[in-house]
């Protein structure tokens, strides 16, 4: 008895152990089914979204679609290969049954999205197929009807090229998407070539003008010719004589100063730019923009803008200084180059971190039209009894003797600066100028800019600055990057940063010195008590140390000779209590209208292609400076008669002066409305109605 137990019981343990080995590895090919039907999934889910981002983007030309996913149908339970078991395998099984059952109906519902996307894109070709046939039934239809040989046509060609011009704008103007379409008017032409040429009704009418001029010279040429018994070859040997005469030595002496020009413009280029130890040669244009662009993708920079492979270097230039035509200044134009837009945007983001700045660490002036204001809250600080000790200079070599390493450590203190503050970062408008300090989240419409992208970008454009200079690859090693969109920004920063730890170190005299400036155009002023001595050579002390608070690659050159100086359109005067500092406007040909010959263009003639209205907005916008850069009331009056001299000068009729002044006195009255009365016509008739009116009341 006791063997028969044993081996029943050892029946009953082998049954146990293969029915449970059987029910795993049921389990095991249930999990890699699974496995293998999730992977499919997957698949078909990628491939579906392919399919609808295709469908569903904005400049698809097979038009947009809407996919809705259409809801499942019931279906029966999968057929069980589990066998018997234990309850808690049985319900792991169930469980493994209803995910194989739930991922097939995944499976089933992408494939009819599948499909129903294939339907609407075999739609989509089809309806494109026919607009195709009807374009080139159109097109058979306008060779059939061709002007070829019609006899009319201008005086050099004839018939017209009316069948081309057809295809042309059949070919440009047949688009089925919304994005890019082509607009046929004159003031809105397409980019193509082919499009301008066919749309372009301006410019063809100048050919027509054009070739008719020619045409009507050439006649009269004929019959002056006939009438004088003249002919070409006569013409000739007469040019050849008279080119034989004496004036032959005026021509060469002509020639001589043209070459001698020519020559010192080389020279120039030279000194500029080959023979500057601040620009290295380089030998492969090619070489030099790949390894830009992979820098440029590889420390991720395409937040700021996309680098575009069209792009083209600048090609540098010089032209002369109107002070001294001896001296040539250097010009760099980058608006073609690859990474422009990444540029301008990093400009605006340190212009943001430089604009918030405290206004007392620096003497920074955002715009010329802060001018008044700032002068304003200079004379607030000016006691009784106190004068001004001031200065003027003009800062040189900025943009060129800069070492690198300075104008970093000028970005990383402002950066430092603002993370102090709990600034995170810059936000910059995707499709406007606007820029704001991030001290929240990002917003949409909005590109966040890190700090840490930020430096690293500006070390990027320090480090690869290429032009162009008489045919030759140059790459700026020193200096601030000549030319793109952020050298102002970062010559100002570099300034304001030495004012800072100027301003720092001067402790509680901080308070006597205060300064406007203007990129690299500076005045100082420094108050003191009248009559005390000490306090003039404290006030002679601060001056002296500021000649020395800008780097040591700047050179400060003193433009003022006394109380009294220009600052970039205006005339700073220094007074004593209670005027203090009084700014006047300046027209920039005010000093020379004695002089036959205007010396600056800074209007346009009266003859110049322009209408009434733009005309009348220019010689507003000039009232509109004259009253912004003018702080003391009357000192205008030398403006406005200088500019109604030039607009004479420049053949401008009087009733534009006389139309403007009134339009722009009747909003601010005052004094304004005096001008009015002694500088234009309309004051003469005011000036005779009032002395009628005098005349009958006495």
């Amino acid at each position: 008895m006791a063997a028969f137990k044993w081996e029943i019981r050892g029946l009953k343990d082998n049954h146990e152990s293969i029915g449970r080995s059987n029910l795993n590895k049921q389990i095991d090919e249930l999990r890699a089914e699974m496995d293998l039907l999730r992977k499919q999934n997957e698949k078909t889910e990628e491939v579906a979204q392919l399919w609808r981002s295709e469908a569903l983007r904005p400049g698809n030309k097979r038009g947009s679609i809407n996919i809705s996913t259409p809801a499942s149908e019931g279906r029966t339970a999968t057929r069980s290969r589990l066998g018997g078991g234990t309850t808690g395998t049985d319900d792991e099984a169930r469980r493994l049954r209803a995910e194989v059952q739930e991922l097939q109906e995944r499976r089933r519902c992408d494939q009819t999205d599948v499909d129903m996307l294939k339907e609407r894109c075999a739609k989509a070709e089809a309806q494109r197929m026919e607009a195709e046939a009807e374009l080139s039934r159109l097109r058979e239809q306008l060779e059939s009807l061709s002007t070829e040989g019609a006899g009319a046509g201008t005086p050099q060609v004839k018939g017209t090229n009316l069948k081309e011009r057809m295809d042309d704008a059949a070919k440009t103007g047949f688009r089925t998407g919304r994005r890019g379409r082509v607009k046929m008017t004159p003031g809105r032409l397409p980019r193509e070539g082919s499009a301008r040429k066919v749309n372009d009704r301006f410019a063809f009418v100048q050919d027509e003008r054009k070739r008719d001029s020619e045409h009507s010279r050439r006649e009269a040429w004929n019959r002056y010719a006939k009438k004088r018994g003249l002919s070409i070859r006569r013409w000739i040997l007469r040019l050849m004589s008279w080119l034989n005469s004496t004036r032959r030595r005026d021509l060469e002496g002509v020639a001589a100063l043209r070459r001698g020009r020519i020559l010192n413009r080389i020279m120039s280029m030279d000194s500029l730019f080959l023979s500057n130890p601040g620009f290295v040669l380089c030998q492969d244009e090619s070489a030099a923009m790949e390894s830009c662009a992979a820098r440029f993708r590889e420390e991720g920079f395409e937040r700021l803008g996309k680098w575009n492979p069209a792009g083209d270097l600048g090609q540098s230039y010089s032209i002369p200084k109107h002070k001294d035509i001896t001296k040539w200044r250097p010009i760099c134009p980058t608006h073609s180059e690859c990474g422009v837009r990444a540029s301008k945007r990093a400009a605006q983001s340190i212009n943001e971190l430089l604009w918030d700045l405290p206004s007392a660490t620096n003497f920074n002036l955002k715009s010329m039209a802060d001018l008044a204001a700032t002068v304003g809250k200079v004379n607030k600080e000016l006691r009784k009894g106190e004068c001004f000790l001031s200065a003027a200079f003009d800062i040189k070599e900025m943009f060129c003797n800069l070492p690198h390493d300075a104008i970093m450590k000028a970005v990383r203190w402002v950066v430092d600066f603002w993370m102090i503050q709990g600034c995170k970062g810059v936000l910059v408008n995707q499709r406007g100028k606007g820029a704001k300090l991030r001290f929240g989240g990002v917003q949409s419409g909005w590109i966040s800019i890190p700090f840490a992208t930020l430096v690293d970008f500006v070390k990027f454009d320090l480090d690869c600055t290429f032009f162009k200079a008489c045919g030759q690859l140059l790459q700026q090693k020193v200096g601030i990057p000549m030319g793109k969109s952020s050298s102002p920004a970062l010559a100002c920063l570099l300034c304001v940063y030495n004012e800072f730890l100027f301003l720092s170190s001067l402790g509680c005299d901080r308070r006597l010195i205060s300064g406007i400036r203007m990129v690299d155009d500076v005045s100082v002023f420094v108050r003191y008590r009248d009559g005390n001595s000490k306090s003039e050579a404290v006030a002679q002390s601060i001056l002296s140390r500021f000649r020395f608070c800008y780097d040591s690659n700047l050179v400060l050159e003193c433009t003022s000779d006394g109380d009294c100086w220009d600052f970039l359109g205006c005339v700073l005067k220094v007074l004593d209590w209670p005027w203090g500092i009084q700014c006047v406007a300046l027209n920039k040909n005010q000093r020379f209208f004695k002089e036959d010959r205007l010396r600056f263009q800074s209007l346009q003639d009266y003859s110049s292609f322009s209408c009434r209205e733009q005309k009348m907005a220019v010689i507003c916008s000039c009232l509109h400076r004259a009253k912004a850069y003018t702080t003391m009331a009357g000192m205008e009056v030398v403006f406005l008669l200088t500019l109604k001299i030039e607009l004479r000068r420049r053949d401008f009729p009087d009733e534009y002066f006389d139309n403007a002044l009134p339009n722009f006195s009747c909003k601010f009255g005052g004094i304004w409305e005096d001008w009015v009365t002694y500088l234009t016509v309309w004051g003469s008739l005011v000036g005779g109605r009032r002395k009628a009116g005098s005349a009958l009341e006495g």
